[in-house]
């Protein structure tokens, strides 16, 4: 492993709070009745204001990946691509972004519940966390 130096150091923290603040703008979307396709725009917009890339656009698969960020409600697995579907009470929506600038990447999936999502989905997104939590605990031990 190449340590990084101070220089490198701050390129990558430039990354990581550029895609904290691309998640601050989505998060603010979370609502009943947003469409997936909204968020996509709003995100991909305000990552090109700041004269980054949107990561996964044009990612090759069968066909590129066509979006600048992954949305996936309840069931879907992961990468959903956004569409005109729109935000329900009681979705779970995960949100994966990838942002490039300066030649640095960073890359983060957070999970949104829109509205009131019940006691069993509540229950689901808490152990989850707290089981990233734990493994994140694990790697620093």
């Amino acid at each position: 492993m190449k340590l990084k130096n101070i220089d490198e150091i701050k390129m990558m923290r430039e990354a990581g709070l550029l895609l904290w603040e691309t998640h601050q703008i989505a998060k603010n979307l979370m609502e009943i009745g947003v469409t997936t396709q909204e968020v996509n725009i709003a995100v991909e917009s305000f990552i090109l204001s700041r004269k980054a890339i949107p990561l996964f656009k044009g990612v090759p698969g069968v066909i590129p990946y066509p979006a600048s960020v992954c949305i996936s409600i309840n069931e879907q697995i992961v990468h959903g691509i956004p569409s005109e579907r729109k935000l329900q009470e009681g979705d779970i929506v995960s949100l994966d972004i990838g942002v490039k600038i300066n030649g640095w990447c960073a890359d983060a999936a957070v999970t949104h519940s829109i509205g009131e999502i019940g006691k069993a989905k509540t229950k689901l997104v808490n152990v989850t966390e707290n089981i990233l939590r734990y493994a994140i605990n694990e790697l620093g031990t």
